[in-house]
């Protein structure tokens, strides 16, 4: 079993997720956000998914921005 847990973690990405004052303005932007928490590359140089975390005292918000795809 911990053989099974060390290498499900090995491949699990990590994401840094921060806590904000107030919530994120909803507003197309993520200026709220802070720097995205992971990024998937698409095929083209100008393509590819920003992936947005924070969280509050009583929610998770999550956000992606996707660019030419």
């Amino acid at each position: 079993r911990a053989y099974t847990a060390a290498a499900v973690y090995a491949r699990a990405p990590v994401l840094d997720v921060y806590r904000v004052a107030k919530p994120p303005a909803f507003d197309g932007r993520f200026s709220g956000f802070g720097p995205p928490a992971a990024r998937l590359d698409g095929p083209a140089d100008n393509s590819g998914v920003d992936f947005y975390a924070a969280y509050d005292d009583k929610f998770l918000y999550v956000g992606y921005a996707a660019a030419q795809m």
